[in-house]
C-alpha cells in the first residue's frame, strides 16, 4: 500500500509538473508577442490581456499554488512567508512611454483558493488615499511583508512605478483581506510622528537607484534628497544622500524612524 501511495504521488507530481511546463510555454508565447514593438498599442494590450486571462484560468486550479512558474522571467511572483499570498505582476510600456500594469494575487484560505485582479485605472497615486482592486494605481510589486499576527489578512507591500514624466518612484504600504476577501489598499498602520500614514512614497531620479530593504521587523531604507538645495521639490534631482531611514515594528505597529545606522 505505501509503495502504491508512492508511485500514485510520483504520477500526480509528473502530470502536474507536465501541466505547469505547457501552461509556462503558452504564457512566455504570449509575452513575446507583447514585447514586439512592431505591433500597435492596442494589440500589445490584447495579449497582454490574454496572459491575464490565462493566468487567472491557471490559478483557479486546485493544485496551482504548488506551481513556481520557472523561466516566467518577465512576470514577478513573489510570496508571502506564511504562504497565504502569492502576487503576480507584471507590466509593459506603451507607444507614448507610459506604462501599463497588470497584477494578480493568489490567496489561500481556509477551505479554498481565491484569485483577485487589480485593475490599473487612470486614478491617481496619492499618498492618503485608499484604493481597491477595481481603482488600482498601478505599479511592479517586488516584495511582499506579513503586518502583525494580530492582523493574520494585512500585509506590506513594496512597489515601482515608472508612470511619471521625469522620475520614477517606490511605495510602500498595507493591503488589507476583509472577512469576504475584498481588498483595501493603503491602511492607515504606518505610525509617523504620532499620526498614521496609509503609505511612503519615494520619489527619485530615473538616473540613480533607490534600495528598500527588508530584514527581521525592519524596513531600512535610502534617505531621498536633492542635488542641491535650490531643486527641492523637483524629484527628478532627488537621489540618496548616504544617510538612511527605517520602518520599524514594535508589538502591532511600525513606525518611522529617521537617520538610523543600517547595520545595527
Amino acid at each position: 500500500m505505501k509503495y502504491s501511495l508512492i508511485i500514485i504521488f510520483a504520477i500526480f507530481s509528473n502530470i502536474s509538473y507536465a501541466q505547469e511546463s505547457q501552461d509556462v510555454k503558452k504564457i512566455k508565447n504570449l509575452i513575446q508577442d507583447v514585447d514586439n514593438l512592431n505591433i500597435s498599442d492596442e494589440s500589445r494590450i490584447q495579449y497582454a490581456d490574454s496572459i491575464s486571462l490565462y493566468l487567472n484560468n491557471i490559478l483557479k486550479t486546485p493544485n496551482s499554488f504548488e506551481y513556481n512558474f520557472m523561466g516566467l522571467n518577465r512576470v514577478k511572483i513573489i510570496s508571502s512567508s506564511d504562504q497565504k499570498i502569492r502576487l503576480f505582476s507584471w507590466g509593459f510600456k506603451l507607444s507614448d512611454g507610459k506604462w501599463r500594469y497588470y497584477c494578480i494575487i493568489q490567496k489561500r484560505n481556509k477551505n479554498n483558493i481565491t484569485v483577485h485582479n487589480l485593475i490599473h485605472s487612470k486614478t491617481l497615486l496619492k499618498r492618503e488615499s485608499v484604493y481597491t482592486a477595481k481603482s488600482w494605481y498601478g505599479a511592479l510589486y517586488y516584495n511582499i511583508i506579513p503586518y502583525a499576527k494580530k492582523y493574520p489578512n494585512r500585509y506590506f507591500l513594496v512597489g515601482w512605478d515608472g508612470n511619471i514624466d521625469n522620475y520614477q518612484r517606490k511605495i510602500l504600504e498595507v493591503i488589507d483581506f476583509d472577512q469576504d476577501n475584498n481588498i483595501t489598499i493603503g491602511v492607515k498602520s504606518i505610525k509617523s510622528n504620532n499620526r498614521y500614514l496609509k503609505r511612503i512614497i519615494f520619489n527619485y531620479s530615473t538616473k540613480t537607484v533607490m534600495n528598500i530593504n527588508y530584514k527581521k521587523n525592519k524596513f531600512i531604507f535610502d534617505h531621498l534628497a536633492p542635488s542641491q538645495p535650490k531643486y527641492k521639490g523637483y524629484y527628478e534631482f532627488y537621489g540618496p544622500d548616504f544617510s538612511y531611514d527605517s520602518l520599524e515594528k514594535h508589538k502591532n505597529e511600525w513606525e518611522i524612524k529617521q537617520n538610523i545606522n543600517p547595520v545595527k
